[in-house]
């Protein structure tokens, strides 16, 4: 498959980032590119605070806010998030 353009590339190379970034909150990202726009994601705690704030990095502020807390069991599976 042959590559896009370069800012596609690089919105695309970003996505994946983030959604990386998401799923572990204790890891520090540093995404930065040729053309001067950076991605800086801290590290964060891995409680469900934590989680929330990372989520709230990529997301935007206004994310827990708006999210609604999910925290639910059923037949041996637990479901938990925004």
């Amino acid at each position: 498959k042959f590559m896009k353009g370069e800012r596609a590339e690089s919105s695309a190379t970003s996505d994946v980032i983030k959604r990386i970034a998401i799923a572990f909150p204790a890891v520090r990202f540093t995404l930065a590119g040729s053309d001067r726009s950076t991605l800086e994601l801290p590290a964060t705690d891995d409680s469900p605070e934590g989680r929330l704030r990372r989520v709230a990095q990529v997301m935007g502020a206004d994310f827990p806010a708006n999210a609604i807390a999910i925290d639910a069991m059923r037949d041996g599976v637990h479901l938990a998030g925004h």
